[in-house]
C-alpha cells in the first residue's frame, strides 16, 4: 500500500465565495470556471491511475488464464486416462 498515489480532494464550496458569487455574475463565472478545470484535472488524473491499473491487472490476469488452462488440461489427461485404463482392463 506505500505505492498508493494520493488522491485530490475535490474542491469544495467555501462559504466565502458564496457571498461574492451571489452578487457578481462575473464572479461566479469565474469560481465555476476554477470549479470545473478542478475537475476535469481530478478526472484526468484518475483515468491516469486507473490506466496504469488495468495495464497492470491485464497482465496478471492472463497468467491466472494460463494456470486455469493447464489446469483444466490436467483434469482433462488423468479422467481421459482413467477411463482408458478401465476400458482396457
Amino acid at each position: 500500500m506505500a505505492n498508493t498515489p494520493k488522491i485530490k480532494k475535490l474542491y469544495t464550496h467555501p462559504s466565502e465565495t458564496y457571498d461574492i458569487e451571489t452578487d457578481s455574475l462575473e464572479a461566479h463565472v469565474a469560481i465555476c470556471s476554477e470549479r470545473y478545470f478542478a475537475i476535469h484535472q481530478h478526472l484526468q488524473d484518475s483515468e491516469a491511475r486507473l490506466s496504469i491499473k488495468i495495464d497492470t491487472n491485464s497482465g496478471q490476469i492472463s497468467r491466472m488464464e494460463k494456470i486455469v488452462f493447464w489446469g483444466i488440461g490436467a483434469i482433462f489427461v488423468t479422467l481421459l486416462g482413467s477411463i482408458l485404463a478401465v476400458i482396457l482392463r
